[in-house]
C-alpha cells in the first residue's frame, strides 16, 4: 500500500513520532500538524487521502475542523479521530461532526494501519453537503 498521503494532527510530539515512524515503515507518506489552524492550511494546500486527528488539538478543535471540512469545504477526505476519553459522548460528537472512524488512546499502531487500509479500500465518500447556486 504505497502513495497514501496522510495528515496526522497531533499535539503530542511522542505520539506524532510513533505514528509517523510506523506508517512510514508501511510506505505511507505522512505530513504533520500540531493544531487545527495549521492543519487547515495544509489541507487547503495539499491533497490527502486520509486525516488522523487527535481531539485534543488546539486553535481549531478536531470537531470544528471536521464540521468545517464537511459542511463548508465539502471535503470527503476520510477522518479518523483519536481520543483518550472513553466517554461515549465524545464518540457521538465526533461522528456527528463528520468523522469516519474513532480510536481510543493509547492506540495500537497496527490497528490504526488496518483501519486506514479499510477506509482507503472503501473509496471516497459521497453526498457530502449540498451546494446551491441561485434557482
Amino acid at each position: 500500500m504505497g502513495n497514501i498521503r496522510t495528515l496526522v494532527i497531533e499535539n503530542d510530539l511522542e505520539s506524532s513520532i510513533d505514528i509517523g515512524n510506523y506508517l512510514g515503515n508501511k510506505n505511507i507518506d505522512v505530513d504533520f500538524a500540531y493544531n487545527g489552524i495549521s492543519a487547515l492550511e495544509l489541507i487547503l494546500k495539499n491533497e490527502y487521502d486520509i486525516i488522523i486527528a487527535d481531539t485534543g488539538i488546539t486553535k481549531l478543535d478536531a470537531f470544528s475542523l471536521c464540521r468545517k471540512l464537511r459542511t463548508q469545504l465539502f471535503s470527503s477526505i476520510p477522518i479518523i479521530l483519536l481520543n483518550k476519553h472513553h466517554d461515549t459522548e465524545f464518540k457521538i460528537k465526533g461522528f456527528n461532526a463528520g468523522a469516519d472512524d474513532y480510536l481510543l488512546k493509547p492506540i495500537l499502531l497496527q490497528e490504526l494501519h488496518l483501519r486506514i487500509q479499510a477506509i482507503i479500500k472503501r473509496g471516497p465518500l459521497r453526498g457530502i453537503g449540498k451546494q446551491r447556486v441561485a434557482e
